[in-house]
């Protein structure tokens, strides 16, 4: 006798968006404004790792400076909230030995803390900006300060897309910059659909996980290329890129975005 057994059907039901409060719409208009107002931000810090070498880096007292100015002029402040459920803090005591013979007992703190950060606006609307994590040891009372360091400074690189200074940045608001810029009366400028083009390809890098890595990349080949030119919307002592430069542009920030593509695609492990 057979039996037939039958694979229960999967259900969902549609659960309508939660309505936007104008408090809301407010802070996120303030927000955005904000996201415009920030600029770039370099690696002017270096860590010392002993024989591991050094690197520079980005910290967070030069991102925090410039976030007060920003939002303090559209009114905004940020809420950090502690995820409890995910994030965890573990401690361990261990025995510490010396080539005398002497020992010492140390205890290490490892932690692990997501957070999310909020932007409240001056009528109480809160818009979520996003969610981070961040990891520390220490053996010492700091590693839940160092995380949430961490955390919080990589959420807010990455929420506002900071660029890196140097690195070619076109204000997407002044795409109309050939007109305003010429490169030369020899040459013919870059056009406003070549401007465009960049600005849209920079924005894709500036949003992947190797953003850093990309425009360091970006702005090493403009300097070895191109020395004299500027992506920027004003380039000061520097000019715009003629037409054929800004093909040669457009080539290397197509190649640097198909290696970002390549890599997220990669399996993890």
């Amino acid at each position: 006798m057979s039996t037939t057994t039958s694979t229960p059907t999967p259900t969902w039901s549609y659960q309508e968006p939660a309505a936007v409060s104008e408090d809301e719409r407010d802070t996120a208009a303030r927000l955005v404004r904000a996201f415009q107002a920030i600029g770039p931000i370099g690696k002017d810090k270096q860590a010392d790792m002993g024989g591991g070498g050094k690197f520079m880096f980005r910290g967070i007292d030069a991102l925090l400076d410039a976030l007060h100015r920003v939002l303090g002029e559209q009114g905004l402040v940020l809420e950090v909230e502690t995820l409890p459920g995910p994030s965890k803090v573990e401690r361990e005591r261990w025995e510490q030995r010396f080539k005398d013979g002497g020992s010492r007992m140390v205890a290490t703190t490892h932690a692990v803390l997501w957070v999310s950060v909020w932007a409240v606006g001056p009528t109480g609307g809160r818009v979520k900006i996003g969610t981070g994590v961040g990891e520390a040891l220490d053996n010492g009372d700091k590693a839940v300060s160092k995380a949430t360091t961490v955390a919080y400074r990589d959420l807010l690189f990455k929420a506002f897309v900071v660029p890196l200074t140097g690195s070619g940045i076109v204000d997407i608001e002044s795409l109309d910059a050939a007109s305003e810029f010429p490169a030369g009366p020899e040459a013919a400028p870059w056009s406003d659909e070549q401007a465009a083009d960049i600005a849209a390809k920079l924005v894709t890098i500036r949003s992947s996980s190797n953003a850093d890595e990309a425009l360091d990349d970006f702005g090493g080949w403009m300097k070895e290329e191109l020395p004299a030119v500027s992506v920027a919307a004003k380039p000061g002592t520097k000019r715009h890129p003629t037409d054929t430069e800004a093909d040669d542009i457009i080539a290397k920030l197509d190649d640097l975005v198909e290696s970002l593509e390549a890599l997220a695609s990669e399996p993890e492990g």
